[in-house]
């Protein structure tokens, strides 16, 4: 009975201290100083950064297209602002909205207003409708701050989980100059579909490049990738990789647009220059009316004149190898249709191809029997095909071999509406 008289008493005790909230009080405010000092001092940081921050943006965490990472300048002012550059705009471009800090599980740093620039990793329909439909990029605009000193800030996005990092910009460097040279690497580096990684002069390895993204298959048949960023004079991964045994965290430029590893110099990374038809092989290719000859510029308009009786405007118009099927698929969305024509596709040699009609998607062959027959014929033959860059290139010139007469010129950038361009 004594016993339990004790328990009863300390339980008694327990409740009228619980009752009065004193304890919890106490906690309380000392939680609440605690987080208000961190965002105090994780405010202090960000805006003390007189040239801004770094930040290496990657797209979708799964990297499945292999989009890689991104530069982002950020300048983080008094008044809640944020000031942010791309390399995705124009080097001069600047772009001003809102950001917050606040509490969750820690300090959470949020783009709370839309910026063009980060809201286009974030939103679920990409600009350039690139990524997976209604995830876009599966990028981020709110992140946990893992770590923060006045050299580096660690983020975690609250979505998805990814780690990113912001380093602090040199008081000296000029955003729009960096960006330029960054878009000048871009160009070279991006153009070239294929690398050799040599780490001897009898040891090599072929590295395939898509978007910003290296990938090789493994003595095991796994396709390793690695995504990468691109600064002004190097290719720096997101994560370091070991390659064949080797630790590599990226490669800087060196001479003749060849790269060198930034830990081992023995390792070298060379561009291999693609031919004609491994451009074409890389990727979409857009068809302009006002680049196709005379005569096949009258077929067109009969696609056009096809798509009107639908009431409806071709949006666009494409190439694109199909690697499974071993066909080059012309693709075309007619108002709010898509339809493919696949074409059975032979290379003769690095710069000439032939074509012949193999099959259609179900839209593909509608609009083939309302319009588009005789223009879906006449890309039937063997083509001669030539690039206006081989180190850069951003069209492909094909020339009918029987007649020449028969010619169009594609381009890697999109364009829509190709009957008004």
């Amino acid at each position: 009975m004594k016993r339990l008289g004790n328990i009863l008493m300390t339980l008694m005790i327990v409740t009228l201290a619980s009752c009065t909230g004193v304890v919890d009080d106490i906690f309380d405010d000392s939680a609440a100083n605690r987080i208000h000092k961190a965002i105090v001092e994780d405010t202090q940081i960000l805006t003390s950064a007189e040239n801004g921050w770094l930040l290496t943006m990657k797209a979708d965490p799964d990297d499945v297209q292999g989009h890689g990472a991104y530069n982002l300048f950020l300048k983080f002012n008094a008044d809640s602002t944020v000031t942010v550059s791309s390399e995705l705009g124009d080097a001069e471009a600047k772009i001003t909205s809102h950001f917050s800090l606040n509490q969750s599980k820690g300090v959470n740093l949020t783009f709370d207003e839309y910026n063009a620039f980060i809201h286009y990793f974030a939103d679920p329909k990409n600009p350039d409708g690139i990524g997976k439909k209604g995830m876009g990029l599966k990028g981020e605009n709110e992140f946990q701050i893992i770590s923060v000193s006045n050299e580096k800030v660690l983020l975690k996005g609250k979505k998805h989980g990814i780690i990113l990092t912001m380093t602090r910009v040199a008081k000296d460097l000029v955003w729009s100059d960096e960006i330029k040279a960054i878009k000048k690497l871009d160009t070279l580096v991006t153009s070239t579909a294929k690398f050799i990684l040599k780490f001897s002069d009898t040891d090599s390895l072929i590295l395939k490049r898509n978007y910003r993204s290296f990938s090789y298959v493994d003595a095991e048949g796994n396709t390793i990738k690695m995504p990468f960023a691109v600064r002004k004079d190097r290719i720096e991964f997101f994560k370091t990789a070991t390659i064949e045994g080797h630790t590599v965290k990226g490669f800087i430029l060196a001479e003749n647009n060849e790269f060198t590893s930034y830990d081992d110099k023995t390792l070298q990374l060379i561009p291999s220059i693609p031919t004609p038809v491994e451009v074409l092989k890389s990727g979409y290719w857009f068809f302009t009316k006002s680049t196709m000859s005379a005569k096949f510029q009258a077929l067109f308009d009969e696609c056009v004149k096809g798509s009107e009786k639908e009431g409806e405007e071709i949006v666009y118009s494409a190439f694109n190898y199909d690697v499974a099927s071993n066909t080059m698929v012309f693709m075309f969305k007619s108002g709010g249709y898509a339809g493919k024509i696949s074409y059975k596709y032979a290379e003769a040699d690095v710069k000439h191809i032939t074509l012949k009609i193999a099959s259609y998607d179900n839209n593909g062959k509608y609009y083939y029997n309302h319009g588009y027959n005789n223009f879906a014929q006449a890309l039937n033959g063997s083509y001669e095909i030539a690039l206006d860059n081989p180190n850069a290139p951003k069209l492909i010139t094909f020339t009918n071999v029987k007649d020449p007469s028969f010619s169009f010129i594609l381009n890697v950038k999109q364009i829509n509406y190709p009957a008004k361009n």
